[in-house]
């Protein structure tokens, strides 16, 4: 588990291993008796997260001997041996209907106890629908069934990065005006105060910012007396929480990453640490280490492999180089097996050999995805992609159309609608808003190249803010713009953009991150950097005074844990991210933290881990017909090779070119 090993976090005061930790001794409590025999029935989605919490050895410690997954019929039939069932599961009615349904088909259901574990947390609807279907908590069910909670809030994605795992959060709360990520997040960091101590300073921007550290402070008394009585935690190992909504900075998400793993889940997709990838393009020593023998090869990405730890913050023009010196490294090491001539020479060698063989495999391993990565940066239509955003991010394109934009609804069937829609979401959140008569004309447009079913999506965009008419006053015959706030007020004073300057993305300075997005430092993580500043809250304050919603806050929260918390070393700073967070904002906080000038470290919250696609996707969720391309690029890559062979070898640019 790469929470433990993980090398981004100089200091241990934030140390993810404890919320694994915690996470298994529940999971522990919730199997009981081990000398029982029971069988747990997962929900499908539930498979992957609860890889990173506990393998199949670890569960079987609690007497597990069977472990099935919905739907399931005839259980009882199927498992004589089991005394009990735990079905664990998300609290959905259509996962109720399924658990109901292998209880009612188990004949012998009599003389077995059936559990329903709820995760994170049961609802009441979801045990009312129980009831409904006959199924009755304790003794008053005809059969032995019981409902229990198993609360998988918090899951240590690496030894920086904790995510609530709710892919649905920015549409919760942006469409369906949904707060239960509000609720969620509060009850999260709550927990983490309990392992780390009561954070002393809270800073936040944003509606949904300022609603959880509300609920934190209706909290703080409680949480305060419960560890006065446990004695825990007398230091605060977090010294502060910078709480930031989503709607904040929506530019960075709607921008492609470029680093290695952000364009990995870009083209292929990261889910839960794991990528997966066209097996035929691998070498049989990888795909004999590799387990799974059909289907796509999985790759788990994480700070477990050092490769992958040291290479995935880079942007993508550097990967090829680093690649080509480890490849040189690892070959100098094998071929030191010549120059042992003593028995002590050759034992040393001996001992160094099995970690030469995995550097050797990880090497191969890597050069595959990069190559695989390659394929689509080395196209045209990628390249164009880049150059586009790069315009929209630099100039003001409130009032005409891009002619990248108006060429990919021209010829629509060869474009997936997200691309398109993610290219018009980002002209409308860097331009602060479009006219009113753009905006009327790119809908037109989607609507007769995409089908009309898309009147919903383009509802719901809007409805989210993704997208907006802005407003407009008549003066002396004239339409003028509202005053300019947002992104164009902040992109010179915050240097959000490069401009015409070169960013040596394989060695960036010390003040740029700007390598990460090309040419483009996110907005979000430059508002963090400006928090760390000498002027602090205030220029803080000041800075987000452009942006919408409610001002930026400050809250204090004193205890006995605050006073008393530890000052030796680098402050640990906890940024949680309300609504999503890229994979590249993680590295440019990471860039933060290892800069030889920085005073803080930096640890990443979200309520899950989302990128330009994914966030698009998520809000079109409700529209009639409509299926979620697998990938912007699938249109490119075909079994892993290019269709279309790239005109130009080029890599993606990280700076506008001149």
């Amino acid at each position: 588990m790469a929470a433990v090993t993980g090398a981004h976090l100089i200091s241990n005061r934030l140390n993810a291993a404890q919320v694994l930790a915690a996470a298994q001794t529940e999971l522990l409590e919730l199997l009981g008796d081990p000398s029982v025999k029971k069988v747990i029935v997962w929900d499908p989605d539930l498979i992957q997260p609860m890889t990173i919490i506990a393998e199949a050895t670890f569960i079987r410690k609690g007497g597990v001997t069977k472990m099935v997954r919905l739907p399931v019929t005839g259980l009882t039939e199927r498992y004589e041996d089991a005394s009990e069932f735990i079905f664990l599961v998300r609290p959905t009615l259509t996962i109720v209907d399924m658990v109901a349904e292998a209880i009612r088909t188990s004949k012998k259901k009599m003389e077995k106890r059936f559990t329903v574990a709820f995760t994170p947390h049961k609802v009441e609807y979801c045990v009312a629908k129980l009831r409904d279907l006959g199924l009755e908590h304790g003794s008053r069910s005809p059969v032995q069934f019981y409902i229990n909670e198993y609360h998988l809030d918090i899951l240590p994605l690496d030894s920086d990065v904790l995510s609530l795992d709710i892919p649905t959060a920015f549409k919760d709360l942006y469409v369906d005006q949904d707060p239960s990520p509000v609720y969620e997040t509060a009850r999260a960091i709550g927990k983490l105060q309990a392992l780390f101590g009561v954070i002393p300073k809270i800073y936040g921007k944003g509606k949904n910012a300022k609603l959880v550290a509300e609920l934190l402070k209706n909290v703080q008394g409680e949480l305060e007396r419960t560890q006065s009585k446990t004695g825990r935690q007398e230091a605060a190992n977090i010294d502060s929480l910078i709480l930031l909504d989503r709607s904040v900075d929506m530019v960075t998400p709607l921008s492609s990453q470029l680093t290695y793993e952000g364009l990995i889940d870009e083209t292929y997709g990261i889910k839960y640490t794991v990528a997966k990838f066209p097996r035929h393009m691998f070498s049989e020593e990888v795909l004999k280490r590799g387990g799974e023998s059909t289907g796509p090869f999985p790759v788990k990405l994480d700070s477990d492999d050092s490769m992958f730890s040291a290479m995935r913050d880079l942007n993508f023009r550097a990967v090829g180089v680093f690649l080509s010196d480890k490849a040189k490294e690892i070959s100098a090491q094998f071929e030191s097996r010549h120059d042992a001539k003593t028995v002590t020479q050759l034992k040393s060698f001996v001992e160094k050999l099995p970690h030469m063989q995995d550097a050797k495999f990880n090497l191969s391993k890597h050069t595959t995805i990069a190559e695989l990565v390659k394929a689509v940066t080395d196209n045209d239509d990628f390249l164009s992609l880049i150059h586009t955003e790069q315009d929209l991010r630099e100039e003001d394109y409130s009032d005409k159309p891009h002619p990248y934009i108006e060429k990919l609804l021209g010829n629509a069937s060869h474009h997936p609608i997200e691309k398109v829609l993610k290219l018009i979401c980002l002209q409308s959140s860097a331009s602060n808003g479009l006219r009113a008569r753009l905006l009327e004309q790119y809908k037109r447009e989607v609507l007769h190249a995409y089908g009309y079913q898309h009147l919903n999506t383009l509802l719901q965009l809007e409805k989210a803010g993704l997208v907006r008419a802005r407003s407009q006053e008549e003066k002396g015959g004239l339409l003028r713009a509202q005053e300019t706030r947002g992104f164009p007020a902040l992109r010179k004073q915050l240097q959000l953009v490069a401009h015409g300057n070169v960013v040596d993305d394989r060695n960036p300075s010390p003040s740029s991150m700007t390598y990460l997005f090309s040419g483009y430092a996110p907005l979000s993580v430059r508002l963090v950097e400006v928090l760390s500043r000498k002027q602090g809250f205030a220029a803080f304050e000041e800075a987000t005074r452009q942006l919408p919603g409610p001002p930026a806050f400050m809250m204090t929260q004193l205890g006995r844990q605050s006073q008393k918390r530890n000052t030796v070393g680098n402050n640990m700073v906890l940024v949680f991210f309300i609504g999503g967070v890229t994979l590249a904002e993680i590295s440019a906080l990471r860039y933060l933290t290892n800069r030889e000038d920085s005073v803080m470290e930096y640890a990443i919250g979200a309520t899950h881990v989302t990128n330009g696609p994914a966030l698009v996707s998520s809000v079109m969720g409700d529209t009639p017909l409509y299926h979620a391309s697998r990938s912007l690029w699938e249109n490119i890559t075909d079994g892993g090779r290019a269709r279309t062979p790239p005109s130009s070898s080029a890599p993606p640019p990280s700076h506008r070119a001149s």
